[in-house]
Order: C-alpha cells, then structure tokens, then sequence
C-alpha cells in the first residue's frame, strides 16, 4: 500500500535536500545524496530494478519465468528465491 507524504513534509524535505546539494541539483546528484544518506536503500532500488526489468527479462527469455528469474538472479547477486520473493511481494510497492 501506498502513502503519499503530506505537502507540507513534502516541502520541507525538498527544502532540506535543497540546502545541502543546491536549487540547480541533477537528478543524478539528488538520488546519490539520497542513496548517501541512507534515505533510500540500496536493496530497494535494486528491489524496483528487478520489478521494472522482469517484463523485458521474461520477453528475452522467450517467457520462460525461470530463465528470466535465473537471469536477474545473476545479474543483481541475490538468489532466485529472493527474486521469486521481491516479484510476489513487493510488486505493488512500485
């Protein structure tokens, strides 16, 4: 289940963000400082990644589910049950 943040928390944590890396920030330098501090984890960008990526890796796959699962498996160093897991799991969470 989603939870939108409120404006006003929205606001602030720009303002926040702003203050440390500037108004004219990339995104590329916005999501490394969030990535810095710890504000995002790295297990969940690589959870969205596999999400995200599933579809193209089925495709490629000629939809076979456990060549693509074996794949993403290999490519992020995590076990095809943790793939499994994240696809079941944490689909809607992205």
């Amino acid at each position: 289940m989603k939870v939108l943040m409120k404006p006003e928390l929205t606001s602030e944590f720009i303002e926040e963000l702003s203050s440390q890396i500037g108004e004219a920030g990339s995104t590329h330098e916005v999501i490394l400082e969030l990535l810095n501090r710890g504000i995002i984890k790295e297990k969940t960008v690589r959870n969205y990644l596999i999400i995200k990526k599933y579809p193209k890796a089925l495709r490629e796959n000629h939809n076979q589910s456990n060549a693509a699962t074996s794949f993403l498996s290999y490519k992020y160093g995590i076990s095809e049950r943790t793939v499994y897991h994240i696809l079941k799991e944490k689909r809607n969470d992205y």
